[in-house]
């Protein structure tokens, strides 16, 4: 078995200034782009056989959202970004949403989650090990024994070491058989597999699951975050969270941050880390026809 990575000093890194506006102004264009094919309701939109296919022959794009400690310096890990080209502008993308519901309804989460993996490690030569671990997001349904031997062989064809690559529980979906995903579960943590979960606040996960699956980080959703600026109850939560996970041990990162007032919200709340556009915008790692 490779070695396993070991905390490493990021310290040479060139620091990242604080910026006053968001970067990536073509990153804010794409995402305005989400909104409008989102709720745009043609044909196009409907058209299952075009994400078949883009599915079939892996015609999607990886992107990377790297997550940083609060001093900006430190980077915590990558968030890998899946993102498919709109059929009649490939320099526009499809709603994240919109191909997260077709893979649901189609019933091709596993395959999805599968293929995403393969792409990523095939492309092995593009990743940067002081941008890992690349965390994939990972839906409960899919997470097995089987699960987990798949990432072991393609971290081993990689030659990496398995704490490498991370997994991003997200919330859409309940957990159908406890047992598969308890047993998958541990089997990442044999391995020393990092898991985290996303979108805390939005679905279903508890203080008490976070404890019982020994998850190593949680990441606040978008919505939770910004709501507790305003409401003392979102922010009683918030602070209830970080004191439980100081307790436990477990790393807690602040997603959707995108302005300063933002940032100062989530060093006085005193989580480990962020991720947003405030900092860093989601860049390609790997592209369509890799």
């Amino acid at each position: 078995m490779p070695p396993l990575v070991q905390n490493q000093d990021h310290s040479h890194e060139e620091l990242l200034p604080i910026p006053n506006t968001l970067r990536a102004p073509v990153d804010l264009k794409i995402v305005e782009q989400y909104h409008l094919l989102g709720a745009k309701n043609d044909t196009y939109m409907h058209d299952f056989g075009y994400l078949d296919r883009v599915l079939e022959n892996e015609q999607f794009a990886l992107f990377e959202q790297r997550q940083w400690n609060l001093d900006l310096r430190t980077s915590l890990g990558t968030e890998i970004l899946l993102r498919v080209p709109n059929a009649n502008d490939t320099q526009l993308y499809l709603s994240t949403a919109y191909w997260v519901e077709f893979a649901e309804s189609t019933s091709k989460l596993e395959e999805l989650s599968y293929k995403i993996l393969s792409k990523l490690l095939r492309n092995a030569h593009l990743l940067n090990p002081l941008h890992a671990p690349y965390y994939v997001n990972m839906p409960p349904p899919v997470v097995s024994v089987a699960l987990v031997d798949h990432i072991k062989i393609l971290l081993d064809q990689a030659h990496l070491p398995y704490n490498f690559i991370g997994i991003e529980l997200t919330e859409r979906q309940p957990i159908l058989d406890p047992i598969k995903f308890k047993r998958g579960i541990d089997a990442l943590q044999l391995l020393k597999i990092p898991v985290a979960l996303d979108d805390y606040g939005r679905g279903y996960a508890t203080m008490q699951f976070l404890r019982d699956m020994h998850v190593d980080r949680v990441k606040i959703d978008r919505g939770l975050l910004h709501d507790a600026k305003v409401n003392l109850s979102k922010r009683l939560t918030l602070v209830s969270l970080l004191d439980f996970a100081t307790e436990f041990g477990i790393e807690v990162i602040a997603e959707g941050v995108e302005i300063e007032s933002d940032y100062e919200f989530v060093r006085q709340l005193g989580c480990d880390g962020l991720q947003g556009f405030y900092v860093d915008s989601p860049q390609m790692l790997i592209p369509v026809e890799a």
